[in-house]
């Protein structure tokens, strides 16, 4: 067990050392991840709302006494479904975004 625990210290020490040159052009942009990364948990918090609504809808069915009719339910279905896929377009090329900014600097600083 000492020995994967020391593999692991190593190659994650190894990862740090290669990193360390980027931090400071992703530091730049701590707030544009900030941004992305709430995002993310839109995206995330939106997702497991579908699941809910299809537990009411199938309670629904089952003749549970429910605020919300059928259709209301399918709506609702419908459009969190589209909001959770344009929450995940919006935050991952948001974040993509970031990486490519940083990548065109690199390059920039390497060429000059």
């Amino acid at each position: 067990m000492e020995d994967a625990t020391n593999l692991t210290s190593s190659r994650t020490k190894q990862w740090a050392y290669r990193l360390r040159y980027l931090v400071p052009y992703y530091a730049e942009n701590k707030g544009k991840f900030i941004i992305g990364f709430f995002l993310l948990a839109l995206t995330s918090s939106v997702g497991a709302t579908i699941p809910y609504l299809m537990k009411m809808a199938t309670d629904r069915l089952n003749g549970l006494p429910m605020a919300w009719s059928m259709k209301q339910l399918c709506l609702a279905m419908a459009g969190m479904a589209l909001l959770h896929a344009l929450c995940r377009i919006v935050s991952r090329t948001h974040i993509f975004r970031i990486g490519r900014v940083v990548e065109n600097r690199l390059r920039q600083q390497y060429h000059d």
